[in-house]
Protein backbone atom coordinates (compact mmCIF):
# COMPACT_ATOMS: atom_id res chain seq x y z
CA UNK A 1 0.00 0.00 0.00
CA UNK A 2 3.00 2.59 0.17
CA UNK A 3 4.45 1.43 -2.58
CA UNK A 4 1.03 2.87 -4.12
CA UNK A 5 1.04 5.81 -2.51
CA UNK A 6 4.54 6.75 -3.53
CA UNK A 7 3.78 6.21 -7.11
CA UNK A 8 0.70 8.05 -6.80
CA UNK A 9 2.59 11.04 -5.36
CA UNK A 10 5.33 11.05 -7.92
CA UNK A 11 3.31 10.65 -10.46
CA UNK A 12 1.40 13.91 -9.43
CA UNK A 13 4.35 16.00 -8.28
CA UNK A 14 6.00 14.95 -12.57
CA UNK A 15 2.41 16.62 -13.67
CA UNK A 16 2.62 19.63 -11.99
CA UNK A 17 6.61 19.85 -13.07
CA UNK A 18 5.92 19.25 -16.72
CA UNK A 19 2.92 21.65 -16.74
CA UNK A 20 5.01 24.57 -15.08
CA UNK A 21 7.60 23.88 -18.28
CA UNK A 22 4.46 24.67 -20.61
CA UNK A 23 3.56 27.53 -18.39
CA UNK A 24 7.02 29.24 -19.88
CA UNK A 25 5.60 28.75 -23.54
CA UNK A 26 3.15 31.11 -22.65
CA UNK A 27 5.04 34.61 -22.32
CA UNK A 28 8.35 35.79 -23.80
CA UNK A 29 9.84 36.19 -27.28
CA UNK A 30 11.00 33.00 -29.22
CA UNK A 31 12.58 32.15 -32.49
CA UNK A 32 11.80 29.10 -34.77
CA UNK A 33 14.17 28.29 -37.43
CA UNK A 34 11.76 27.29 -40.70
CA UNK A 35 14.01 26.70 -43.73
CA UNK A 36 16.58 29.84 -44.64
CA UNK A 37 15.20 32.06 -42.71
CA UNK A 38 13.56 32.81 -39.07
CA UNK A 39 10.19 33.52 -37.43
CA UNK A 40 10.38 35.80 -34.47
CA UNK A 41 7.25 34.75 -32.19
CA UNK A 42 6.35 36.59 -29.01
CA UNK A 43 3.50 35.70 -26.53
CA UNK A 44 1.75 37.40 -23.95
CA UNK A 45 -1.69 36.01 -22.36
CA UNK A 46 -4.29 35.36 -24.97
CA UNK A 47 -2.15 36.99 -28.03
CA UNK A 48 0.73 35.98 -30.42
CA UNK A 49 2.95 37.85 -32.99
CA UNK A 50 4.82 36.33 -35.45
CA UNK A 51 7.48 38.18 -37.52
CA UNK A 52 9.75 37.29 -40.52
CA UNK A 53 12.08 40.11 -41.79
CA UNK A 54 13.17 37.51 -44.36
CA UNK A 55 9.37 36.83 -45.93
CA UNK A 56 8.11 40.31 -45.10
CA UNK A 57 5.40 39.34 -42.71
CA UNK A 58 3.65 40.24 -39.22
CA UNK A 59 0.91 38.65 -37.94
CA UNK A 60 -1.16 39.07 -34.88
CA UNK A 61 -2.66 36.02 -33.52
CA UNK A 62 -5.33 35.22 -30.90
CA UNK A 63 -4.23 32.17 -28.28
CA UNK A 64 -7.00 29.88 -26.60
CA UNK A 65 -5.79 27.51 -23.68
CA UNK A 66 -6.82 24.10 -24.24
CA UNK A 67 -4.47 23.00 -20.89
CA UNK A 68 -1.52 23.99 -19.78
CA UNK A 69 0.45 22.22 -22.74
CA UNK A 70 -1.75 22.78 -25.64
CA UNK A 71 -3.72 25.70 -26.95
CA UNK A 72 -5.78 26.50 -29.75
CA UNK A 73 -4.18 29.54 -32.18
CA UNK A 74 -6.43 31.52 -34.57
CA UNK A 75 -5.81 34.27 -37.13
CA UNK A 76 -6.48 37.72 -35.56
CA UNK A 77 -4.71 40.43 -37.95
CA UNK A 78 -2.34 40.69 -40.55
CA UNK A 79 -0.02 43.68 -40.11
CA UNK A 80 2.05 43.12 -42.85
CA UNK A 81 1.16 40.94 -46.26
CA UNK A 82 4.87 40.81 -47.16
CA UNK A 83 5.84 37.76 -50.22
CA UNK A 84 3.72 34.77 -48.68
CA UNK A 85 0.34 34.27 -49.83
CA UNK A 86 -2.28 35.62 -47.14
CA UNK A 87 -3.15 33.12 -45.15
CA UNK A 88 -6.68 31.75 -44.32
CA UNK A 89 -8.27 34.13 -41.47
CA UNK A 90 -10.37 31.51 -41.04
CA UNK A 91 -8.36 28.51 -39.89
CA UNK A 92 -7.80 27.13 -36.29
CA UNK A 93 -4.85 25.68 -35.32
CA UNK A 94 -4.28 23.14 -32.66
CA UNK A 95 -1.08 23.50 -30.94
CA UNK A 96 0.75 20.34 -28.72
CA UNK A 97 4.15 21.07 -26.65
CA UNK A 98 5.51 17.42 -26.75
CA UNK A 99 8.57 17.50 -25.29
CA UNK A 100 10.63 20.28 -23.29
CA UNK A 101 14.96 20.37 -23.53
CA UNK A 102 15.89 23.53 -21.59
CA UNK A 103 14.81 26.88 -23.74
CA UNK A 104 13.82 24.35 -26.88
CA UNK A 105 9.46 23.52 -27.08
CA UNK A 106 9.25 20.82 -29.37
CA UNK A 107 6.05 21.05 -30.96
CA UNK A 108 3.46 19.27 -32.93
CA UNK A 109 0.38 21.65 -34.98
CA UNK A 110 -2.42 21.03 -37.12
CA UNK A 111 -5.20 23.03 -38.67
CA UNK A 112 -8.77 22.13 -37.44
CA UNK A 113 -10.19 19.78 -39.82
CA UNK A 114 -7.00 18.89 -41.89
CA UNK A 115 -5.58 15.27 -40.75
CA UNK A 116 -1.62 16.21 -41.34
CA UNK A 117 0.53 17.80 -38.42
CA UNK A 118 3.28 19.93 -38.92
CA UNK A 119 6.47 19.00 -36.18
CA UNK A 120 8.71 21.59 -35.01
CA UNK A 121 10.82 23.39 -32.52
CA UNK A 122 10.49 27.27 -30.85
CA UNK A 123 13.41 28.12 -28.54
CA UNK A 124 12.61 30.77 -26.13
CA UNK A 125 15.11 33.25 -26.48
CA UNK A 126 13.58 35.84 -23.49
CA UNK A 127 10.73 36.45 -20.91
CA UNK A 128 10.16 39.96 -22.66
CA UNK A 129 8.38 41.19 -25.10
CA UNK A 130 9.17 44.41 -27.91
CA UNK A 131 7.54 47.30 -27.34
CA UNK A 132 5.59 47.05 -30.69
CA UNK A 133 4.25 43.53 -29.31
CA UNK A 134 2.78 45.74 -26.81
CA UNK A 135 1.37 48.35 -28.67
CA UNK A 136 -0.20 45.50 -30.44
CA UNK A 137 -1.99 44.44 -27.32
CA UNK A 138 -3.06 47.86 -26.62
CA UNK A 139 -4.66 48.79 -29.87
CA UNK A 140 -6.40 45.55 -30.07
CA UNK A 141 -7.41 44.01 -26.56
CA UNK A 142 -10.76 46.00 -26.20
Amino acid sequence: MKNIIILVQLCFLTQVHSQNECGDFYVGSFTMDVGASEIVIERSGMWQYEASDEYGIEYLNKIEKADDCSYYLYRYKVIKEGILPKPNMTEKALVEIVKIEKNDFYFRSKIIGKESWLEGKITKVSNEISEKFESLIAKYDK
